[in-house]
């Protein structure tokens, strides 16, 4: 009890009841709860205790329950196999790194083997860093007949992998959000490199203040900031230099959807088809709207804003518009990625991204 109270945050403190009977004459374990408010300590029922609790505040209850029998199990001496699903859930990150605590307890004890099964990323990262899991952790990815384990990824910073294979498309388009973020926080919103960058992640027709229009961004173009901001050298990147940008983008978001197995687990996977999807909605949206006063003079929200001038009196509207709004709803948070948000990305569905993906090129 003295361990629960000291690594959980939760407004109540557990005391046994019967400590001597349970030592001396082996009585069931009796526990008194004191619920704290303030400088107020009150003894309450289990009952009434559990009545004013958060989900996550009785998770950590339930998980007293599951200590004191992992305890009683170690005593006997016999092996165990303990499965934990998801235990995280529903807690705080104060109390997500308690939890952490007990699991490395627990495999410290020669007669458990543990298997910990999360749907947070978080969570994950976590355990497996902390834990030093090495090869013991797998990304679960359901198909239709079957569920395949993929070795687990991304424990670590991503964007240190990336930069040691910045040669491959996936990953040069993949760095564009997260090189410009960099330049945003040291340069700026207004900064020519971090406009330009901009006009690939959404699709601009008009050259303004001497920045290049979309379709006119060379992968040279991005290699010298990527050199300037990223310290990585010219000759790192062989990708053909005067090769536009958002040829190469749709290219390998092509690429993306023609490989035989679709993998679930690669971030650079998802950000490139999301990219794809944004630029090709907007070059449909920006071809029937057909009004440069309207679509040149957008400064913020592009996507949601073509949406809004959309005229959809047209054959097959509707679906067309809810294929459009799926756009702006899906693709925002793939494409933003930071250090602090993964799991958005890793969560989504790779076919899903496939079969928008393919219905944007399929608009007429």
């Amino acid at each position: 009890t003295n361990i629960f109270n000291e690594r959980f945050s939760v407004p109540f403190r557990v005391e046994v009841a019967n400590q001597e009977d349970v030592i001396l004459k082996e009585e069931t374990l009796i526990l008194n709860f004191v619920y704290k408010t303030g400088t107020i300590e009150k003894e309450v029922e289990r009952e009434k205790l559990e009545n004013c609790l958060s989900n996550g505040e009785k998770k950590a209850l339930y998980i007293l329950n599951i200590l004191y029998e992992l305890k009683a199990r170690e005593l006997e001496g016999k092996e165990y196999l303990v499965i934990l699903d998801d235990i995280a859930d529903s807690f705080d990150y104060k109390n997500k790194y308690a939890i952490i605590e007990y699991l490395n307890d627990i495999i410290n004890i020669s007669s458990f083997k543990l298997i910990i099964l999360t749907h947070n990323f978080d969570f994950y990262r976590s355990v497996a860093s902390r834990l030093n899991l090495n090869n013991n952790k797998f990304f679960a990815i359901k198909h239709d007949d079957e569920v395949v384990l993929e070795e687990g990824q991304y424990t670590k910073n991503v964007f240190m992998t990336w930069k040691n294979k910045i040669n491959q498309p996936k990953i040069f388009i993949s760095s564009i959000a997260f090189i410009r973020n960099i330049i945003e926080y040291i340069e700026g919103q207004k900064d020519k490199d971090y406009r330009l960058l901009t006009n690939l992640l959404h699709y601009k027709e008009i050259v303004r203040d001497q920045i290049k229009d979309t379709n006119s961004i060379l992968v040279s173009d991005l290699i010298n900031i990527f050199t300037k901001y990223w310290h990585i050298s010219n000759q790192q990147i062989t990708i053909t230099k005067n090769k536009k940008m958002l040829d190469l983008i749709f290219k390998t978001a092509n690429d993306i959807v023609k490989e035989t197995t679709i993998n679930e687990v690669l971030l650079e996977n998802k950000i490139v088809l999301s990219i794809a999807i944004r630029l090709k909605a907007e070059i449909y949206m920006i071809n029937k709207i057909n009004d440069k006063n309207i679509t040149d003079n957008i400064e913020r929200n592009q996507t949601r804003e073509l949406v809004n001038n959309m005229n959809f009196n047209m054959t097959n509207g509707k679906e067309i518009k809810s294929i459009l709004e799926e756009v702006v709803i899906m693709t925002s948070e793939n494409i933003h990625i930071n250090s602090f948000m993964y799991e958005p990305i890793i969560d989504m569905s790779m076919e899903y991204l496939i079969k928008l993906y393919n219905k944007i090129c399929n608009l007429k």
